[in-house]
């Protein structure tokens, strides 16, 4: 249902998939950011930014849920179940329990 981007302007950009157009901008973050993710049921949206924080967002309001610190700056997120996997820049991989 979404499409979501980063950029070097510190956003995110939320496309509705089945109309074609940008439904929201999230800011929030301070540094660019270098990666995002989607949950697999299309409610949260999770980014990861140059700030060394990642940001979990309500998909459908855009709401800013929590953020976390996450050291060594992610690189990559992936989501699976109440589970946030986050590859960092200091080569190693992250594994955070979430459960909104």
């Amino acid at each position: 249902k979404w499409i979501v981007s980063g950029s070097f302007d510190s956003t995110l950009k939320v496309w509705d998939a089945e109309m074609g157009e940008e439904s929201r901008t999230l800011q929030g973050h301070t540094g660019f950011v270098r990666a995002v993710a989607v949950s697999p049921d299309g409610k949260w949206i999770v980014s990861g930014s140059k700030d060394e924080t990642l940001k979990v967002w309500d998909a459908e309001t855009g709401f800013l849920v929590d953020s976390i610190v996450c050291d060594g700056g992610p690189t990559s997120i992936a989501l699976h179940g109440a589970r946030i996997y986050v590859g960092c820049m200091n080569s190693t991989i992250a594994v955070y329990e979430y459960r909104p």
